[in-house]
């Protein structure tokens, strides 16, 4: 993991800052029972570069690679499904195209020439769909979640007239 912060600048306009990896094995520790199911979904909802998303997918693999070695057919069955069971969003199209790197690197280092070119395209098709659709929210969005948030300012006579 890089450090983290990327700059002063990434921070100030998009409240950027990566979880160490100390804390990011901890958070999952809470919820080890989770990482060890191949099906158990997980949403990060600010993935940055991954970290929680490589942790867990790399929790997944070893089960996989456990339950399945044996059999090739569901070596790759259930290493997609593995894949396909997390998801990201974040708002930094760098962050993203590093999350989807990284995933795939996780797979291919997890199972170097076990797995079908097939395999290795699907598994792309979909880190590359996940970063079109759900890894990305338009600025417009965020621009109209924040509106939606900030409390209506009220006058001190608005105030004294709630019963």
């Amino acid at each position: 993991m890089i450090g983290q912060i990327v700059s002063k600048k990434r921070v100030a306009d998009h409240g950027e800052v990566f979880t160490r990896q100390r804390e990011v094995n901890a958070m999952l520790d809470m919820v080890k029972h989770e990482t060890q199911r191949i099906d158990s979904r997980f949403l990060e909802p600010a993935c940055g570069t991954g970290n929680f998303l490589a942790e867990i997918l790399a929790h997944k693999l070893c089960i996989v690679e456990g339950r399945y070695r044996q059999s090739p057919v569901e070596l790759e069955r259930y290493t997609l499904l593995a894949v396909t069971s997390i998801y990201g969003i974040d708002l930094l199209l760098d962050n993203v195209a590093e999350c989807r790197r990284r995933l795939l690197e996780i797979v291919k280092t997890k199972f170097p020439g076990q797995l079908s070119e097939a395999l290795a395209a699907s598994i792309q098709f979909v880190l590359q769909r996940m970063q079109d659709t759900v890894m990305r929210m338009p600025r417009s969005n965020l621009a109209e979640a924040r509106r939606r948030r900030s409390p209506k300012r009220r006058s001190r006579h608005e105030l004294d007239a709630i019963p």
